[in-house]
């Protein structure tokens, strides 16, 4: 799949993965907050809001709640705010994303994402207290990496929205994910990276003993029959964002993410930050 290397702008610091690790250090006392996951539904300033997509992506990301839960297999896994996403209006088009330049041609589409993402929500890349996951309603170039994560953010295309519902996808040039569990399996891909965990280091180098079935590999095509490998454990396990520990209560099916059963107790899937405007036009 198309991913972005940790250079440019969202490269992740040096000694940004200990500063996941370590919590919210920047948060004093008591209050301080516990780290979540927050994940964003950008809505184009020409595109209406679509509630089966928030849905779909709510769904997907407690389907990997669970599954980095049962797979780590430690007693936790990353919390989610309730409600899981929040849909925001952007005040830019759905083409904007793609067609404007931001550094690197393959990386500007994520970085127009986080730019806009970040700045609607206040948020930052590298944040001991978040990390943001951004859906956008809006498809990326060809040549562009519309799936990707680093720095405490990860960006999604429109392809995944799509996916997510059972719709099918635009231009056969987009990098789309082929169906709706290889496509929540991608996004667990790119949230690991967020999470600050790397490709595992024989699949890089081509040699002997790469785990192809690694979720930070190729695992994510037979998703959710992938694994994390033992370094993707250790990390995690020593992450101040894996203190989740009463994750969905049973494992649910990842190919239909639109079932009506999948988000009772759950909380809410969903919620608009403000009224959202009409589209313009």
């Amino acid at each position: 799949m198309t991913g972005i290397r940790q250079t440019g702008r969202y490269a992740r610091a040096l000694g940004a993965s200990l500063l996941l690790a370590a919590g919210c250090s920047d948060a004093a006392g008591p209050e301080r907050q516990s780290p979540v996951v927050r994940v964003v539904y950008l809505v184009p300033a020409n595109r209406g809001e679509d509630l089966s997509y928030a849905t779909g992506m709510a769904n997907a990301m407690r389907h990997l709640q669970r599954w980095y839960f049962d797979a780590l297999a430690t007693g936790g896994t990353f919390t989610l705010t309730d409600p899981v996403v929040s849909v925001h209006r952007s005040s830019h088009t759905a083409d904007w994303y793609a067609t404007t330049p931001n550094g690197d041609p393959v990386r500007a589409f994520f970085n127009n994402v986080a730019d806009d993402g970040l700045a609607i929500v206040g948020g930052r890349a590298n944040d001991p207290a978040t990390v943001w996951v951004f859906f956008v309603d809006a498809d990326h170039a060809c040549g562009q990496a519309g799936a990707a994560g680093t720095s405490g953010i990860a960006v999604f295309t429109a392809s995944y929205l799509r996916r997510f519902v059972g719709r099918a996808t635009a231009a056969a040039c987009v990098d789309d994910p082929i169906a709706s569990c290889p496509a929540v399996g991608a996004v667990g891909h790119e949230l690991g990276h967020a999470f600050g965990l790397h490709h595992p280091a024989a699949c890089e180098a081509g040699t002997a003993g790469c785990p192809t079935n690694a979720l930070l590999w190729l695992g994510y095509t037979t998703y959710p029959q992938a694994a994390l490998t033992t370094e993707d454990k250790t990390a995690l396990g020593a992450s101040a964002f894996f203190r989740m520990t009463s994750p969905s209560p049973a494992a649910f099916g990842c190919s239909n993410l639109l079932a009506p059963a999948i988000g009772a107790g759950l909380g809410r899937a969903f919620a608009l930050a403000t009224p959202l405007p009409a589209p313009a036009c």
